[in-house]
């Protein structure tokens, strides 16, 4: 699979960012409530696969 490019955020939508990713690089399957009902999948990038659109000043 090639990389593509995906795009999300925080859950109030504060920070948004987009990845390249490739994902048949690992996942992990998270075992929280909240992402264990949405069906959510972790994955880390490289930093330089990960580009920050917007809410810099909400990071902390």
């Amino acid at each position: 699979m090639a990389q593509q490019t995906y795009e999300g955020s925080c859950h109030c939508g504060a920070v948004a960012y987009s990845v390249k990713l490739d994902l048949e690089a690992p996942v992990i399957a998270c075992n929280c409530s909240h992402c264990r009902r949405k069906g959510f999948l972790l994955a880390f990038v490289q930093p330089d696969a990960f580009d920050l659109k917007k809410g810099r000043e909400a990071l902390s």
